[in-house]
């Protein structure tokens, strides 16, 4: 059974160059998900070989993948600064301008995100003591819950690093829990709110601002870093149900992105996943080997 490849950027980039496929109006709004435009794409593409669904192709627009957003505000001359969607969830604003003849574009986004109860119950705040400091932050993992729930629900491409969260328990306080971060690659600063504590068994939603997205920073080659209790989880997964990596690593793919899209920010390589593995059977095995060839030889035994 033959596979299917990931769609052809270079058609793609062709396509959306022709007027009959264009999907960002004379006001720098992209066109809704619903829109024709898309169907008319997703078979220009077909007829070239290349499979790619009408909702991939406003995703990628939308997001500006790889830059397309850019390509079809340039070619078209549209250098105004509008929203592109504006309702209750989410709104996002283009900011383009000239730099030696070249577009910038930069985008902010205002995002709801969804954290279910069971995720919440694992990171919710818990009571810290300094000294004679009495303080409450979110538990370990907190970030990586955020930075895949950023994911899943907006497939923001960002590589985002959180750099704080904040616990506020007075009766005057305008928020109860800020979390602030930045990208590391674009530099994007990410700042997201929770109004009230939340009720016992209900979803958290957060709200999140995002400001300065430079999707052409955007290399696709750094991501968030496995560490703390998810390091830990994804070892332990591996050594409990005697996986490599590489399958691991295939089935999280799966879980977390579309055919032929980029592979997420928190989606870490084969041998970040390795390497986790590797420590955790060192450690959970008293394994002290000086060579590290003997390492993954005892590795593959479990």
């Amino acid at each position: 059974m033959t596979t299917k490849s990931a769609y052809d950027k270079v058609a793609l980039r062709q396509i959306l160059s022709d007027d009959n496929c264009r999907a960002i109006d004379n006001e720098g709004r992209v066109f809704p998900p619903s829109h024709e435009v898309y169907l008319r794409i997703s078979n220009t593409m077909h007829n070239k070989g290349s499979v790619i669904t009408p909702k991939h192709v406003h995703t990628i627009i939308n997001n500006n993948r790889s830059g397309f957003r850019d390509l079809i505000m340039e070619v078209f001359n549209i250098r105004s600064r509008e929203l592109s969607i504006n309702d209750s969830n989410n709104s996002v604003e283009i900011y383009a301008d000239h730099k030696s003849d070249a577009l910038i574009s930069f985008t902010s986004i205002r995002v709801n995100l969804v954290i279910s109860q069971e995720k919440w119950q694992n990171i919710k705040p818990q009571e810290k003591i300094y000294g004679k400091r009495i303080y409450w932050k979110l538990r370990q993992g907190w970030a990586d819950v955020v930075a895949e729930t950023l994911w899943v629900q907006h497939h923001v491409d960002c590589v985002f690093v959180f750099k704080n969260n904040n616990i506020y328990l007075g009766a005057n306080a305008k928020f109860f829990l800020t979390i602030e971060g930045f990208c590391r690659e674009c530099s994007a600063k990410i700042y997201c709110t929770l109004l009230k504590e939340p009720s016992k068994g209900v979803d958290v939603i957060l709200q999140c601002n995002v400001d300065g997205i430079k999707a052409t920073s955007h290399s696709g080659n750094k991501r968030r870093q496995l560490r703390g209790t998810r390091r830990i989880e994804v070892a332990n997964y591996l050594i409990d149900s005697r996986k490599d990596a590489v399958v691991w690593r295939r089935q999280e793919a799966h879980r977390l992105k579309q055919f032929g899209e980029n592979n997420p920010p928190i989606l870490p390589s084969n041998e970040v996943v390795r390497k986790a593995k590797e420590q955790r059977l060192l450690s959970k095995y008293g394994l002290q080997f000086a060579n590290p060839a003997l390492n993954l030889l005892k590795s593959a035994e479990h």
